[in-house]
């Protein structure tokens, strides 16, 4: 079969709506459906932000566990956690480190200029270490 005969093949089935092409990712078979596969992280994204605008979710309910997750979409830890700072920066979740995400925004906090360090937890001065002499010019220890 020639490269010609499959390209009039797919433009007939497109003209008839039964595939369709989405640029730089392919041709689809559509169906009954109206629109191209979506993406596994695109999807958990617009499900949790449909259960959280819908109010299936309230404010305070916490998020199924990341590993829950990853298993029902079928995504990678990463992706999944870029997924989830993507409703955190939108404001629809919060994270609570040791005791998981949770629909609604967090509370309330100071904005923090890119320009000021990070408050630091310790107390008294930070020691700066300087190398030892000899490792400064490059001879071994005495």
């Amino acid at each position: 079969m020639s490269r010609n005969t499959v390209r009039d093949a797919i433009k007939l089935l497109r003209e008839q709506g039964r595939v369709q092409s989405v640029h730089a990712k392919g041709t689809y078979v559509t169906g009954d459906k109206t629109s191209a596969p979506v993406a596994p992280s695109r999807r958990l994204v617009q499900d949790l932000r449909d259960a959280i605008t819908s109010g299936s979710l309230k404010p305070g309910d916490p998020l199924p566990l990341e590993q829950e997750l990853m298993d029902r979409y079928g995504l990678a830890a990463i992706t999944n956690t870029i997924a989830l700072r993507k409703l955190r920066e939108e404001g629809l979740i919060h994270h609570f480190p040791g005791r998981g995400r949770f629909a609604g925004p967090g509370p309330a906090q100071e904005p923090r200029s890119p320009y000021q360090p990070m408050k630091s937890y310790r107390s008294g001065p930070r020691l700066h270490l300087q190398p030892r002499d000899d490792r400064r010019r490059n001879r071994p220890y005495a």
